[in-house]
C-alpha cells in the first residue's frame, strides 16, 4: 500500500545551522511498534499475518487459501502458512527486522501491507515465534525473538531441502488461558479476506460475509450482531465513528443502526499505524455518503426481486410479515420504506376495499402479537365477535380463514356450525350489504389482496346447526355450552359441552355479559366451590343445570357465605367494633403492641386491660378488613352501642395505664424497652 508521504516545501530564510530528527533504537521503541499500537493484540495477530500471506500470494498470482491453524487446549499453537513466494536468507536477516523499513509493498496500492511493522505483530503477545521459509525446494527456519535488552532479534537456526510448496509458515506457543480469546478472534477479524483462509485444528469454519443486498461497493445487513459501519479495504474491515460523522451526511447516518460495509480500493483512504481505524477526514466522508446515496435505488431493486415469486400481493406481503419477525426495528423500517411488488410499494396491512359495500365481521381471540391498534375496535356484537368499521386495516396473518356469506337462508345457523367446527381458529366472515346484493367475489378477493384459496369458504357449504326443542317436562335436549375457569369468561377458556363432575357455582350471561354485581361474584367464591361455569342465557335455560343440587347461584352462594360466617362468628356487633378501634389512630399501636406486654409476668389479671386482652384474644382471628367489609357490607351488621363501649373500654386503659400507652405510641422507645422494664410501667 502506498503511503501518502507527500514531499513539502518550507521556504527559509536567514537560518543557521539544522539537523534532522533522529530516533534512538530502544527496547521502549521497539515493545511500541510492535505492541502498544495494538488495542487489541488477539485480532491484530491474525490480521497482520493473514494479510502479509494473501500479500505474498498477489506477487504468484496464487488463489490457495492461506491456512491458519486455530490453538486448542490440546494443542495450544497458532500458526499461519501463505502460498506465496517465501523468504530468501539474505532478505530475512538483512532487511526483515528493519522497522518501517522491512516492507516491499508501499510504492504499490496492489497490496495490504506498506508499514514493515505487521510481520512483528506476534511480538506482542509472545518474547518468540518461529519463521519457516518455503522457497525453490528449500527450508529454512528462523527465531524471531526480544533479546536480554528486550530489542527484536532474528537468529537462523536451520536450512533443509523439502517439497513443500513456496511459502511461509509463522508461529508461537499459545497460553491455554488465552486459546478461547485466539479462537473467538478469528471470526469476526478474517471474514472479510480473499481468498478466505481455511481454518485447521478447529470445528469453526469460516464462511462469506452474507448481505441481505449488495452492490459494486457496497453490502447490506438487516440482521445479526454484527452490524454497524464499516470500510472493507484489502480484505480488512475498519469500524467508523458515527460520533465523527457530520449531521449532513444524511445518505450514510440513515445506515448507521444497520450493517452497511463500504469497500474502498487500497489507497483510497488513509490507514492509521495500526491497521485498526481510518482517518476520517472530509475527503473520506465525501466518498462514503456518494456510495451511500446510491443504495436505495438498488437495495430496492432487490429487494423486490425477492418478492417477484410471489404470485399474490397477499403472498408478498407474508413474505414481508415472516422478514419483519427476525428484523428489529431500524431493520423493520428499512424494509418497510423499500419492499415492493411488481412495482408497487407493499405492507403487511390490509386495507379494506372502499368500492364495494360488504358487511365484515371477525371471529376469533385477538392476541396483542397481532397488531391490536389495527385490529377491528368497534363495539363487539359478542366478546369473539367484532365488526371491522370502514377504512381499518388488518395484518396480513391476523386470520385464519374468511368465510363468504352465500348462504340463502339461516346463515346465523350456518356461522354457528362454522365456529363450531373451527373454535380456535380466527375467523373473517364477508356479507355483501349493497343494495343489488351483485357483488361479484372474485373482484373483491382480488382487492383485498388474492388470499390463498385454502383460506375461502363459502358458507352454503356448511350445514344449519340443529336447535332441538325443550320437552313439555322441561329436560334439556339441545346442546348447550359452558365455559370453565375462575375469570371473565372468554379469557383463556373454551367452550365444553358438558359440565364438570363434583359441582360448584354457576354465573349466567345476557348476552354474553355477566348479570350479577362483580362484588357478589367474589364473595359467592368464598365458598370454596369445586367447579365454576359460565353459560348464557339460553345455553342455562337448556342445561337445566338450576335443579340440580350439585350446582348453586350466584345469590345462593352469598347466602352460603353469610350463614357460615353468622355460625362461626357469634357476636357481629362486638367483633366490628373491636376492628375499628384496632385501625384508629389511637388504638392501632396499642392492638399491634397487646401480645409483647401480655407476656410480662406482672400484666394484670383483673381491670380494663385485661379486658382489652380478652377482646383480642376472641377477635383477632376475624379482625381483618375482608371480614369487616362481609360484616358490614354483606351482613348489615350495626355496632354503635359496641363501638361507644369499646370507645370507654380503650379510655379506661389509657387512665388506668397512662406510661403504656405512652410507651406504646413510641415505636422507637418501644422497640428497645425489655420485659423487666416494661413490668416497672404497670
Amino acid at each position: 500500500m502506498k503511503t501518502n508521504a507527500e514531499p513539502t516545501f518550507v521556504q527559509t530564510s536567514n537560518v543557521g545551522e539544522t539537523k534532522r530528527a533522529t530516533i534512538k533504537t530502544s527496547a521502549k521503541l521497539f515493545n511500541f511498534l510492535s505492541g502498544q499500537i495494538y488495542s487489541n493484540k488477539f485480532t491484530a495477530i491474525w490480521r497482520e499475518l493473514v494479510a502479509n500471506g494473501i500479500d505474498a500470494q498477489r506477487i504468484t498470482k496464487s488463489m490457495r487459501p492461506p491456512i491458519v491453524t486455530v490453538p486448542s487446549m490440546l494443542e495450544p499453537h497458532a500458526k499461519v502458512r501463505d502460498f506465496g513466494t517465501g523468504m530468501g536468507h539474505d532478505f530475512m536477516m538483512n532487511q526483515f527486522m528493519a522497522f518501517a523499513d522491512a516492507s516491499t509493498k508501499d510504492d504499490s496500492n496492489e497490496f495490504i501491507g506498506g508499514f514493515g511493522i505487521g510481520s512483528k505483530a506476534p511480538l506482542s503477545y509472545t518474547d518468540q515465534y518461529s519463521i519457516k521459509s518455503f522457497q525453490s525446494g528449500v527450508l529454512r527456519v528462523y527465531s524471531v525473538f526480544k533479546d536480554d535488552e528486550g530489542c527484536p532479534s532474528i537468529a537462523f537456526l536451520s536450512e533443509a531441502a523439502t517439497d513443500e510448496p513456496d511459502g511461509v509458515e509463522v508461529g508461537f506457543p499459545v497460553r491455554l488461558d488465552d486459546v478461547t480469546k485466539f479462537t473467538d478472534a478469528v471470526q469476526n477479524t478474517l471474514q472479510y479476506f480473499n481468498p478466505l483462509p481455511v481454518l485447521e485444528n478447529t470445528e469453526l469454519k469460516l464462511m462469506p460475509v452474507k448481505y441481505d443486498a449488495k452492490g459494486p461497493k457496497w453490502g447490506l445487513k438487516l440482521t445479526g450482531n454484527n452490524r454497524g459501519l464499516k470500510v472493507i479495504v484489502g480484505g480488512v474491515a475498519y469500524p467508523l465513528n458515527v460520533y465523527d460523522i457530520p449531521y449532513d451526511c444524511t445518505k450514510l447516518r440513515a445506515f448507521m443502526s444497520l450493517g452497511l460495509d463500504i469497500y474502498l480500493d487500497i489507497g483510497e483512504v488513509e490507514i492509521a499505524l495500526s491497521r485498526e481505524h481510518v482517518t476520517q477526514d472530509e475527503k473520506l466522508h465525501a466518498k462514503l455518503e456518494a456510495i451511500a446515496a446510491s443504495i436505495g435505488d438498488e437495495f430496492s431493486k432487490q429487494l423486490s426481486a425477492s418478492f417477484a415469486a410471489c404470485k399474490t400481493r397477499w403472498e408478498a406481503q407474508l413474505k414481508l410479515q415472516e422478514s419483519l419477525e427476525s428484523a428489529d426495528y431500524n431493520a423493520a423500517q428499512t424494509l418497510r420504506k423499500f419492499a415492493q411488488w411488481r412495482g408497487k410499494a407493499i405492507s403487511t396491512k390490509v386495507e379494506r376495499p372502499e368500492d364495494f359495500e360488504v358487511l365484515t365481521i371477525c371471529y376469533g381471540e385477538w392476541k396483542y402479537n397481532k397488531g391490536p391498534s389495527s385490529m377491528p375496535i368497534t363495539q363487539a356484537v359478542a366478546p369473539k365477535f367484532r365488526a371491522w368499521p370502514q377504512f381499518a386495516s388488518f395484518p396480513v396473518d391476523a386470520f385464519d380463514r374468511i368465510v363468504i356469506d352465500n348462504a340463502d337462508d339461516k346463515p346465523s345457523l350456518r356461522i354457528r356450525t362454522v365456529i363450531d367446527l373451527y373454535p380456535t381458529e380466527r375467523i373473517l366472515f364477508l356479507r355483501d350489504n349493497s343494495e343489488k346484493r351483485d357483488i361479484v367475489w372474485a373482484d373483491y378477493l382480488t382487492a383485498l389482496g388474492n388470499p390463498p384459496a385454502t383460506m375461502i369458504s363459502y358458507l352454503n357449504k356448511f350445514k344449519p346447526a340443529v336447535v332441538a326443542k325443550a320437552s313439555p317436562t322441561g329436560t334439556a335436549l339441545r346442546p348447550f355450552k359452558c365455559y370453565i375457569g375462575t375469570s371473565q369468561p372468554y379469557r383463556g377458556m373454551v367452550s365444553h359441552d358438558m359440565l364438570p363432575a363434583g359441582g360448584g357455582l354457576y354465573i349466567v350471561m345476557d348476552n354474553f355479559s355477566i348479570t350479577h354485581n362483580n362484588r357478589d361474584i367474589e364473595i359467592a367464591k368464598m365458598s370454596k366451590p369445586d367447579n365454576i361455569v359460565f353459560l348464557n342465557k339460553t345455553d342455562f335455560e337448556s342445561s337445566n343445570i338450576e335443579k340440580n343440587p350439585l350446582w348453586y347461584s350466584v345469590a345462593q352462594g352469598v347466602e352460603k357465605v353469610k350463614a357460615d360466617y353468622r355460625a362461626t362468628n357469634k357476636n357481629l356487633p362486638e367483633a366490628e367494633a373491636y376492628y375499628v378501634w384496632s385501625q384508629s389512630n389511637s388504638g392501632n399501636r396499642l392492638y399491634c403492641a397487646l401480645a409483647k406486654i401480655a407476656g410480662a409476668p406482672s400484666f394484670p389479671k383483673r381491670g380494663p386491660l385485661a379486658k382489652l386482652w380478652a377482646l383480642h384474644n376472641k377477635y383477632n382471628g376475624v379482625s381483618d378488613r375482608s371480614h369487616s367489609q362481609i360484616r358490614v357490607g354483606l351482613l348489615g351488621v350495626k355496632f354503635d352501642a359496641q363501638q361507644i363501649a369499646m370507645n370507654h373500654l380503650a379510655n379506661d386503659v389509657a387512665a388506668k395505664h397512662p406510661l403504656i400507652v405512652e410507651v406504646v405510641r413510641d415505636n422507637y422507645a418501644f422497640g428497645k424497652l425489655s420485659v423487666n422494664i416494661i413490668n416497672r410501667l404497670f
